[in-house]
């Protein structure tokens, strides 16, 4: 390429940016990262990447989408602290040539007008607009496809070598003056494209049509069992649910029956799916259970008499017993079936969320722990055989994860969260920490916050280390779509950001100090 675009009499600062946003509950699109590629003398010079507290809670697709969730985002800085940052990156030098570059620019600049307006500042600069999939395409003689790398640094840089090369093309093509180049580009400038003021429509994938429903199945939906049914009513109901598994109807959960007998119900159709191998039908029916598993009877005897597949179940006395003796019953059931293939998914996985083969354990949390804070104080340091014996079967984490470690697991992560919750989070990573070293423990929450402790000096090493952790339990998951793993996915790739802008502070001698967030002080003292 000639120097002519690059250098006089253009002189050319070309700022790529990119957004990716979350909706608030107002509807309007909030930005939880932005990423900004500057290119001059034909290649990216300097890159910058914020991420965003959005001041609002995340709506469900963004933790999908972006990988990013409300725990991790609410430490970060909000758009008007970072807007300062954003003014000076799109400055020029003095008479260099500003031009703002954006996939799609309407959406990008559009939603960096309104969130400027939104935080009651000043207008940016009027600059000129680049579209690299707008009419710059017929002028360079290319196409070009925006890849989605889930980051808005990695979307931005991609972006820049794609308005690099149009730009290049565009030369060779005779568009050797930046004006009119720009003009026949479209002319946009920052001023010219409107602020993004119509409420969102919905973030979700494209959805998964249900399959229909046979005419006289809708009707069944208004029947409501007694609380004291005939044996006729009861077959009639099992016929019904099984139509639901059968159909993978998603309003098995609103059908109206006493609690304890739908239960039962539900674990007798579930038990009879999981042996035919319907994994579809089986995560239907344990979507509708799910909210049932963390309100179980305080005995096993009031659990076997409304739950027929379960009459054969021994154990202890008491809620915490149930809990344990469910979970034996189940896990053999559900564990081999996986989660619901993609062509055929179940009401909860047509919705985008995630899927009950993957998340029931969790459901058993109340019941298995109980909800007072001695009890979450208790399960870890209640771990020997004694102890065990005295204070009840499962009450520790080491004892019950002999017995049901996916249970021990997830209710550990519950205790992680009661602290957290409570603002104290020393006391969660010292956790973390000692499960870590006496169980080895490989879960996804244990992981986060073990790593998150881990790079909390902010070191290159410490920042490493943390994410060779990650990486090393990331590679476990097996597709899971539980939103712990979704957390620690999106935790990795907080770190790896970090650890990307601490290696460009140091070598990058033309990116300014200031620009670059500088790593916090450690919240916490690392176990030697």
């Amino acid at each position: 390429m000639t120097a002519a675009v690059w250098g006089p009499p253009w002189n050319l600062r070309l700022v790529v940016l990119d957004a990716e946003t979350c909706v608030a509950t107002d509807k309007h699109h909030r930005f939880v990262s932005l990423g900004i590629a500057v290119c001059r003398d034909g290649g990216v010079k300097q890159r910058f990447e914020w991420l965003i507290n959005p001041g609002c809670a995340l709506d469900h697709y963004t933790p999908r989408i972006h990988k990013l969730t409300d725990r991790h985002l609410a430490d970060e800085p909000t758009f008007d602290e970072i807007l300062p940052d954003i003014r000076r990156v799109i400055a020029g030098r003095p008479g260099e040539t500003v031009v703002l570059a954006a996939h799609n620019a309407g959406f990008d600049v559009g939603w960096l007008r309104t969130e400027v307006a939104r935080v009651g500042a000043a207008e940016l600069p009027d600059l000129a607009v680049l579209d690299t999939q707008g009419a710059i395409l017929g002028l360079a003689g290319l196409s070009v496809r925006k890849p989605k790398l889930d980051t808005a640094l990695g979307d931005a840089s991609a972006t820049a070598h794609a308005a690099i090369a149009l730009l290049e093309r565009a030369e060779t093509n005779g568009h050797a003056d930046l004006d009119a180049l720009l003009a026949a580009a479209g002319g946009a400038t920052s001023a010219s494209i409107p602020r993004r003021n119509t409420k969102a429509t919905g973030r979700a994938p494209k959805a998964v049509v249900a399959p229909p429903l046979p005419p006289g199945h809708v009707a069944t939906h208004a029947g409501e069992l007694p609380a004291k049914p005939t044996s006729a009513q009861l077959a009639e109901w099992r016929t019904w649910i099984r139509e639901c598994a059968t159909h993978r109807c998603d309003g098995l959960d609103s059908r109206v029956a006493p609690e304890p007998l739908f239960r039962g119900l539900l674990l007798e159709t579930l038990d009879a799916t999981a042996a035919a191998g319907d994994t579809t039908g089986t995560a239907t029916v344990l979507g509708a259970l799910r909210p049932m598993l963390g309100r179980l009877p305080g005995s096993i005897a009031e659990m076997r008499r409304h739950g027929p597949p379960l009459t054969r179940i021994t154990g202890a006395g008491n809620q915490r017993g149930v809990a344990l003796a469910l979970h034996a019953w189940l896990a053999p059931r559900l564990d081999p079936l996986g989660r619901c293939p993609t062509a055929d998914p179940c009401p909860a996985c047509r919705e985008g969320e995630p899927c009950p083969l993957d998340t029931w354990r969790t459901a058993l949390v109340p019941s298995a722990l109980g909800p007072k804070p001695s009890q979450v104080n208790a399960f870890w340091n209640t771990t020997g055989q004694a102890s065990a014996a005295a204070k009840g079967a499962g009450r520790g984490y080491l004892s019950m994860r002999h017995t049901a470690r996916g249970l021990a697991d997830v209710v550990l992560r519950a205790c992680l969260e009661f602290h957290r919750a409570n603002g104290d989070r020393l006391t969660a990573a010292l956790l973390a920490e000692q499960v870590w070293q006496q169980a080895r423990c490989s879960d996804p929450a244990v992981t986060e916050t073990r790593a998150t402790t881990m790079a909390a000096a902010g070191r290159q090493s410490d920042l490493d280390a943390a994410l060779r952790a990650c990486h090393a339990v990331l590679a476990q998951r097996k597709g899971s779509t539980d939103p712990a793993w979704v957390s620690l996915e999106a935790r990795t790739a907080q770190l790896t950001a970090r650890a990307r802008r601490r290696r460009a502070t140091a070598t990058d001698r033309h990116a300014p100090m200031k620009l670059m967030r500088l790593p916090r002080e450690p919240r916490f003292l690392r176990a030697s």
